[in-house]
């Protein structure tokens, strides 16, 4: 019986560890997604605001 129990709770662990990871896979290229996209916008208003300030600065 133990051996029997042990096999489930071993199968069980290994199912749950493998949607865990996949949830955690799913969610980091999400945020890293969201970073990326995040930091191209923040480096477009940097650039812009670069530009900006660069024209002022020259007249």
């Amino acid at each position: 019986m133990c051996k029997q129990y042990g096999r489930e709770t071993n199968e069980m662990r290994a199912e749950y560890g493998r949607e865990t990871n996949e949830m955690c896979v799913e969610w980091r290229r999400e945020t890293n997604e969201m970073c990326g996209e995040v930091g191209r916008a923040t480096n477009e208003v940097c650039a812009e605001w670069g530009r900006e300030t660069g024209e002022i600065c020259a007249e």
